[in-house]
């Protein structure tokens, strides 16, 4: 019957319409005061400002505070540590994004490093031994290598979620790192690109600020 293609507009419509909701409640709990959401961008990229003016946009719509820092694409890597320093110190931040890919010469692993967690994240990448067979172990399992199609069928679990972060522009469009077609047929649920995980993203983003928020004042 193959797996089920998750439309991630349609979800994300709805998270941000629940998040919405959220932060008036949590505005309600907490003396009006809002989850606050604080962005870095580093340089002049004009597909990250489009991504980020995108994200400041949305966070506004669904009644949070927008943190905003934009930074000259020269900054040395240790201001750039700083102000993600000050950003977790501040009781008034919930969530920090620092919008990737940063310029050349800085860390970027440090940098999102020094970000303060809210999860353990377990991460393997292309040169990993045996990528397949780890692959095929989880029941979750998501691509973010920027290879077009890397991810096959037999690397992925029977009925496991596939989540395709990955985007490449190629002569027949734009394609994830998942071999879509084919895991389409394995998968239990697995999204598409484009139309998957990009709405998403903004979305969760925004309800994940919210979840910091309630957990850092209880």
């Amino acid at each position: 019957m193959g797996a089920t293609v998750i439309d991630g507009k349609a979800v994300a419509a709805e998270v941000r319409a629940r998040v919405a909701s959220s932060v008036k409640e949590f505005a309600r709990a907490n003396d009006g005061n809002v989850p606050g959401l604080a962005t870095v961008l580093v340089g002049d990229d004009p597909a990250s400002q489009v991504y980020m003016a995108n994200k400041r946009r949305q966070v506004e719509e669904v009644g949070m505070r927008s943190v905003h820092h934009e930074m000259d694409a020269s900054i040395a890597q240790d201001d750039l540590l700083t102000l993600i320093a000050d950003l977790n110190a501040d009781g008034d931040v919930d969530g920090i994004l620092v919008q990737l890919p940063l310029p050349g010469g800085i860390d970027q692993d440090g940098v999102i490093a020094a970000i303060d967690p809210n999860a353990t994240v377990t991460v393997c990448h292309s040169r990993t031994r045996d990528l397949a067979a780890v692959c095929r172990r989880g029941d979750v399992l998501v691509a973010a290598v920027g290879s077009p199609g890397l991810v096959k069928a037999d690397w992925v679990k029977p009925g496991a979620a596939v989540i395709d972060v990955g985007i490449n522009r190629t002569d027949d469009g734009l394609v994830g790192d998942v071999d879509f077609d084919a895991v389409v047929e394995v998968a239990g649920a697995v999204t598409p690109v484009p139309g998957g995980v990009g709405p998403m993203t903004i979305a969760m983003l925004l309800q994940n600020t919210v979840s910091a928020a309630r957990s850092r004042r209880d």
